[in-house]
């Protein structure tokens, strides 16, 4: 358990909690607010959340010093990846378990708790795709 809970893993919980309320705020803001899509409004969120993660990641949780555009495309590659696994299994999960439990629920309503299983998706997957990939510093030390 100590091992689970390192300070990397400590720094990412911090992040990931203020990405997360940030681009929940803003997914839901669009959604419900301004009543955007709700594939529009989590766009939207999960872009300003790309970028607010991936400066907190890189200078915070990951302290890497690797140029900007070493680390950006991996970046882009896990976040992309983690995006639409989060987005489609959200929406899947989310159907199965309210129709499990209810009939006829809104399409609004389904949608928002989409947003909030997909991102806790989104929150592992980016967690294990950042570490293993994007700032593991055994991977960037054997670049070229």
């Amino acid at each position: 358990m100590l091992q689970l809970l390192n300070r990397k893993s400590v720094r990412y919980i911090f992040t990931g909690i203020s990405n997360t309320l940030i681009g929940f705020l803003v997914i839901y803001f669009f959604y419900n607010v301004l009543n955007l899509s709700y594939f529009f409004s989590t766009i939207l969120g999960y872009l300003v959340g790309f970028i607010n993660g991936f400066l907190l990641n890189k200078h915070y949780t990951f302290k890497n010093n690797d140029h900007y555009g070493k680390v950006l495309w991996k970046y882009l590659i896990v976040f992309v990846m983690a995006y639409l696994v989060s987005y489609y299994s959200g929406l899947w999960i989310s159907k199965l378990v309210v129709n499990y439990f209810f009939t006829n629920t809104d399409r609004v309503i389904l949608e928002n708790i989409a947003v909030f299983i997909g991102g806790l998706i989104y929150i592992v997957l980016s967690y294990f795709g950042n570490s293993l990939f994007t700032f593991n510093k055994k991977i960037n030390s054997k670049e070229i």
